[in-house]
């Protein structure tokens, strides 16, 4: 990734891109992973006046990103506050990548994820500047074919460095402990909008509906051809929503999401989210996902849960992520009884032969591509079959 010049921290500048020419001042296209992409201006499409940033693969398949890098020492405190929209068959993710002085990635936080054709979305999510990050990128990182427009951009900090003694306490949307709804506090209604259309979906099409996938965006982003395939054809149905942690899924069984159907089986993943903005320690975790693996038994006692790992992360195999999701794993691993609830871990299948993940499987080192999804499943579908039979 090349490094454009900083701005002081917390000083996003052009957020509104109502400076520029046929491009937005201050942001560029800073990394390419295949196809071309094109950055643009776009004086017609906005969701607030003059102009939003347009990225555009053309008629091709692509991936890549445009950003705008700020100087943020670690324990800044940032807010990120916009609206993403999107158009074609496509991924997008609004995040905050960190980095340290020499330039090496540090962190990727998801701060919003969209698909396809999606209008106007709103996002507000708050993150810490990791330990060994000297500044981030504000990222539009775009993965298909189509286009997608980012707006009204703000980014706010509090300016001061956390120390491990004045560090905050987590409040309950980032304990995996704690039921709670979906962590866009100044935009309250975009994440219970999408809650309640899946309520709505559930009322609707109960008796259609036999197998359920819940989970954040890595079962939000199932490749659509391969849905179309293998899913859609036996009555299953996504309730992924990008960002969830385990707490917002135990929310989001708690508030009615399963209460009409009568699912042969439910597919749950879970979890990586807890890593970064709705934290956890590794306990928390597996006991917020034996909580909510025992609620969804209670809501369907005549449901069979496939339970899957969490999917490797970070393309670094000595990162501590990775150490970190396999102890979870085998968290995971102890809520199979042999009866109704079943785990499953399919992660190898997202490596090379050296641990390391390739861009063509997963772009982002976190979410899969066409590709990665391709390797899914075809690691996935003999259980599945086996499971929803």
């Amino acid at each position: 990734m090349s490094k454009p010049a900083t701005t002081p921290v917390g000083s996003l500048k052009n957020g509104d891109m109502s400076v520029g020419g046929s491009t937005p001042t201050d942001w560029s296209i800073t990394w390419t992973g295949r196809g071309k992409l094109t950055l643009a201006r776009d004086t017609k499409v906005f969701k607030e006046g003059p102009a939003s940033l347009r990225l555009d693969t053309g008629a091709a398949d692509a991936m890549g990103q445009a950003a705008q890098m700020v100087d943020a020492p670690a324990g800044t405190h940032l807010a990120l506050r916009g609206a993403v929209k999107s158009e074609g068959q496509i991924k997008v993710n609004v995040a905050i990548q960190s980095f340290a002085a020499d330039g090496k990635p540090v962190e990727f936080k998801q701060m919003k994820y969209v698909q396809d054709d999606s209008e106007w979305s709103d996002f507000a999510s708050d993150m810490t500047v990791p330990a060994g990050a000297t500044h981030v990128a504000v990222t539009l990182l775009i993965e298909g074919t189509g286009r997608a427009w980012l707006d009204d951009v703000k980014l706010t900090a509090n300016g001061k460095s956390a120390t491990a003694a004045s560090a905050p306490v987590p409040d309950e949307a980032e304990n995996p402990l704690i039921s709670s709804p979906g962590y866009w506090p100044d935009y309250p209604t975009a994440w219970n909008e999408v809650h309640k259309g899946f309520l709505e979906k559930a009322r609707r099409d109960a008796s259609r509906i036999r197998v359920v996938f819940l989970g954040d965006s890595i079962t939000q982003g199932w490749d659509k051809a391969l849905w179309k395939t293998h899913f859609e054809p036996v009555g299953a149905v996504n309730f992924g929503i990008g960002g969830d942690g385990v707490q917002q899924v135990q929310w989001r069984v708690e508030h009615g999401e399963l209460d009409p159907l009568r699912p042969k089986l439910i597919i749950l993943m879970i979890g990586i989210n807890n890593f970064w903005g709705k934290k956890g320690t590794n306990e928390e975790i597996v006991k917020g996902a034996t909580k909510l693996v025992r609620t969804i038994r209670e809501k369907q006692p005549q449901s069979s849960i496939l339970l899957l790992g969490i999917l490797p992360a970070i393309e670094n195999p000595k990162d501590g992520t990775r150490s970190r999701i396999k102890t979870i794993n085998s968290g995971y691993a102890r809520l199979a009884d042999s009866k109704s609830v079943r785990f499953l871990d399919i992660g190898s299948a997202f490596l090379e032969p050296d641990g390391r993940i390739a861009k063509e499987v997963m772009g982002d080192y976190l979410h899969p591509t066409a590709t990665g999804y391709q390797r899914y499943i075809k690691a996935f579908l003999p259980t599945f079959d086996e499971m929803r039979k």
